[in-house]
C-alpha cells in the first residue's frame, strides 16, 4: 500500500491477464511447492492432527453420510467451528485415504492452497498500488507485486501453517478471504460512495462467509474494508465529523453484511471456545498480563518477519508474567517508536498508517485480549497479518523505480538505487526461502518437531511433549530424561509432574512416582487423574487402604467441579475398588453417579445391569490419562 503525492483525479485501475502475469504466477507456484516440498515427506504428527483428523471417525473412515455431514456444520471440537475445514479434510480422506502414505495427500492439498493464496496476494498487492497510484504510472508494477507476493508466500513463518495439517484451516481460510478483498476492491470505485459492481460485492459476502466458516478470523473483515476505504481508495474520511456525511454514510451501510457475518461469526467462535474451556478466564489470566502480551504479539510478529531467527512450533506462556522483562520492554518501545512515526508521517505517507491498522486489526483476535490456548504467540497468527509488508515492499520498489527515472536533476545517477531497490529484496526473498524450507523440514515427524523445539524454546510443556512421543517410540531412557527436565524448569507444571510420575511408575520407582503424582495433584486442573493413577499403583502393590484413600481423593475433586474437563473415571474406579472389597451398595451408587458423564455412561450401564446378575461379576475401565497439551 505505496503511497504517492499526487492530486489527479481517480479512476478505475487496470485490468486484464498479461503473459507477465501469468509467468509471475506460474514462478510463485512452482517456488512455493518447492519451498514447502519437505512436506510432501512428513507425516501426520502427534499434535492436534490426531483430534482433527486421523482419530476423527467424521473423517477418517466411515460413511460419508447425513449424519458426518451434519455433524460437520452443527458441532464444535477443540475449540473451533470450521465446517469448511471438515469437508476438505473428508474430501481429502476419499483421495488419499487409503494410500500407503495419505499424510501426503493432505499436504500437497496444503502447499496448493498456500501456493494459490501466495498467486492472489500478487494480483491484490498490484490492484492496490494502482489505486494508490491514482492514474501516474506504474514501472516494475508486475515485478515488484511479485517480490511482495513472495515475501508472503515463501517466509519461514509461513511454514506452521502450510506444513501442520492440522493448519489447514489457515490457508483455506485465507484462499477464501483474500478473494474477497479483491471482489470488494473490484465493487468500488475510488472516491466515489455507491457501488460501482453489485455482482463483485454480492461475490465478496460469499467469499467472506467461507472464508469464516473455514476459520473464524474473518470476523474483522469490516473494519479491514474500512481501512480501505480511507486509503487507498479515499471513499471515507479520515476526520471523524465527516463520518456521517451522505456519501460516508452510504460506505457505512455497505459494511452492514460484512459486519453481521463477523458478528456471527465471533458468536459461533466464542461458543466453540466456550464449549471446549479453552479461553482462559481473568483470574487464570489477569488484564495487565493481556495488555502486555498483546504489545508484545506486535513487536514479535514484526521482529520474526524481519529476522526469522529461532522460530518455534511452541512459545509458551510464562506461569507468570513479568511485565518489565527485557522483551516486553523492547515492545513497549517499539510501539512507542511507530505511534510517533506514524502520527509524523501520517499526512506524507498516509498508506503506513493504513498498513498499521490493518496489521493490528488483523491480529486482534489472536493477540491475548482473549486469551486461549498455553501459547504466548505462534508463528501461524502472522499468516494475514503480515500482508501488510508484502504491499508495503511492492509499493516501495514501485516508488523508488518512479523515483529514479523521474526527469528532474538529470546530474544525478539514479539507476544504481533501482537496480538495488530490485536485487535487495530479490536476494533477501532467496535468503527467506531457504529457512522456510529449513522450518519446514523440522514438521517431518513428532520426534523432529519437539526435539527442534526443545533447542529453541526449551519449555516444560515442550520437554514433556517430547518425553511423551519418546516413550510412544519405545525410547524410555530418553523419555525419562526429558520428562524430568520438564519439572525442573518448571515445577508447577502439573502435567510435566504427571507425565514423569508415569514414566517413574513404568520404570519400577515407586517412591518418586508417588512424589511425582502428588505433586501433578497439587498443580493438575483435572487432580483427579493424578489420583486415579496413584491409587491404582497402590492397589497394584497391595496397598488397598490407601489406594482407597486416593481413589476417594479423585472423586472429591471432580466433585468440586468448577470450569474445566470433568470425568466420570474417578467414580468407576471406586465403584470398583468398593465392589470387590463387598460393598457392592456403595459401588451401585458410584455407578448411578458415573452414568451422568459421556465418557463412562457405557460402563457404568453395563456394571449396573451385571450387578443385577446372578453373578454380578465387576468389569474392568481404564484410567484416563491426559494427553500432551496443544494451544
Amino acid at each position: 500500500m505505496p503511497t504517492f503525492n499526487t492530486a489527479i483525479s481517480p479512476s478505475k485501475p487496470a485490468t486484464g491477464l498479461t503473459r507477465a502475469d501469468a509467468f509471475f504466477s506460474l514462478a510463485l507456484l512452482a517456488l512455493t511447492f518447492l519451498t514447502f516440498s519437505p512436506a510432501l515427506a512428513a507425516e501426520f504428527v502427534h499434535w492436534d492432527d490426531p483430534t482433527f483428523v486421523i482419530r476423527n471417525p467424521r473423517i477418517w473412515g466411515g460413511p460419508f453420510n447425513l449424519e458426518n455431514f451434519t455433524w460437520m456444520w452443527t458441532g464444535f471440537l477443540g475449540g473451533h467451528y470450521h465446517p469448511i475445514t471438515w469437508l476438505s479434510w473428508r474430501l481429502d480422506y476419499a483421495l488419499y485415504g487409503q494410500d500407503d502414505n495419505p499424510a501426503a495427500g493432505f499436504h500437497f492439498t496444503n502447499i496448493l492452497l498456500h501456493a494459490g493464496a501466495a498467486v492472489l496476494v500478487y494480483f491484490l498487492v498490484q490492484r492496490l498500488i494502482l489505486l494508490a497510484a491514482r492514474g501516474l504510472a506504474t514501472p516494475g508494477l508486475r515485478f515488484a507485486s511479485f517480490l511482495g507476493a513472495a515475501l508472503f508466500a515463501l517466509h519461514p513463518l509461513r511454514a506452521e501453517s502450510v506444513a501442520w495439517i492440522t493448519e489447514r484451516r489457515d490457508v483455506l481460510s485465507a484462499v477464501f478471504l483474500i478473494c474477497a478483498a479483491i471482489a470488494y476492491l473490484r465493487s468500488v470505485r475510488p472516491g466515489e460512495p455507491a457501488l460501482a459492481g453489485s455482482r463483485a460485492y454480492l461475490a465478496a459476502i460469499a467469499l467472506l462467509v467461507l472464508s469464516c466458516l473455514s476459520k473464524a478470523w474473518g470476523m474483522s473483515f469490516f473494519v479491514l474494508m474500512l481501512v480501505l476505504d480511507v486509503y487507498p481508495l479515499r471513499r471515507f474520511p479520515v476526520a471523524p465529523r465527516e463520518w456521517f456525511s451522505p456519501g460516508a454514510r452510504a460506505v457505512l451501510v455497505q459494511k452492514i453484511p460484512f459486519l453481521v457475518v463477523g458478528l456471527v461469526t465471533a458468536a459461533l467462535a466464542a461458543a466453540a471456545q466456550n464449549q471446549a474451556l479453552a479461553a482462559k478466564t481473568l483470574t487464570q489470566w489477569g488484564v495487565l498480563e493481556r495488555i502486555v502480551q498483546s504489545i508484545y504479539g506486535l513487536w514479535f510478529y514484526t521482529k520474526a518477519t524481519f529476522w526469522p531467527v529461532g522460530l518455534s512450533p511452541f512459545y509458551q506462556l510464562p506461569e507468570r508474567l513479568d511485565p518489565w522483562e527485557p522483551r516486553f520492554i523492547v515492545a513497549y518501545i517499539f510501539l512507542a517508536v511507530m505511534i510517533v512515526a506514524l502520527i509524523a508521517l501520517r499526512n506524507r505517507f498516509p498508506a503506513l498508517p493504513a498498513a498499521a491498522a490493518i496489521y493490528a486489526v488483523s491480529l486482534a483476535p489472536v493477540l491475548g485480549i482473549l486469551q486461549s490456548g498455553e501459547q504466548l504467540v505462534a508463528d501461524r497468527y502472522s499468516y494475514l497479518a503480515c500482508l501488510v509488508y508484502s504491499a508495503l515492499l511492492a509499493g516501495g520498489t514501485v516508488s523508488v523505480l518512479r523515483w529514479s527515472r523521474a526527469r528532474e536533476d538529470k546530474a544525478a545517477n539514479r539507476k544504481p538505487f533501482a537496480l538495488l531497490s530490485l536485487a535487495v529484496p530479490s536476494i533477501a526473498i532467496v535468503a527467506l526461502a531457504s529457512l522456510a524450507f529449513a522450518q519446514t523440514s523440522i514438521w517431518k515427524n513428532t520426534e523432529t518437531l519437539w526435539s527442534y523445539a526443545a533447542q529453541v524454546t526449551p519449555g516444560s510443556q515442550v520437554l514433556t511433549n517430547l518425553a511423551v512421543e519418546l516413550d510412544y517410540l519405545k525410547r524410555p531412557a530418553e523419555a525419562d530424561e526429558y520428562a524430568r527436565l520438564a519439572t525442573q524448569i518448571n515445577p508447577t507444571d502439573g502435567r510435566a509432574w504427571f507425565t514423569y510420575g508415569g514414566r517413574m511408575r513404568d520404570k519400577g520407582n515407586l517412591p518418586e512416582a508417588e512424589r511425582a503424582f502428588k505433586e501433578a495433584a497439587r498443580y493438575m486442573p483435572q487432580s483427579y487423574q493424578a489420583y486415579q493413577n496413584l491409587g491404582v499403583m497402590y492397589a497394584k502393590h497391595g496397598h488397598h487402604e490407601a489406594a482407597l484413600e486416593m481413589f476417594r481423593l479423585a472423586v472429591a475433586d471432580v466433585e468440586t467441579g468448577g470450569r474445566r474437563i470433568l470425568s466420570g473415571g474417578p467414580y468407576m474406579t471406586l465403584g470398583l475398588a468398593l465392589q470387590n472389597a463387598g460393598k457392592p451398595d456403595q459401588a451401585r451408587a458410584l455407578f448411578q453417579k458415573a452414568l451422568a458423564f459421556p465418557d463412562t455412561k457405557g460402563n457404568a450401564a453395563r456394571e449396573l445391569e451385571r450387578m443385577q446378575s446372578p453373578r454380578g461379576n465387576a468389569g474392568a475401565t481404564g484410567i484416563d490419562r491426559p494427553t500432551p497439551g496443544a494451544p
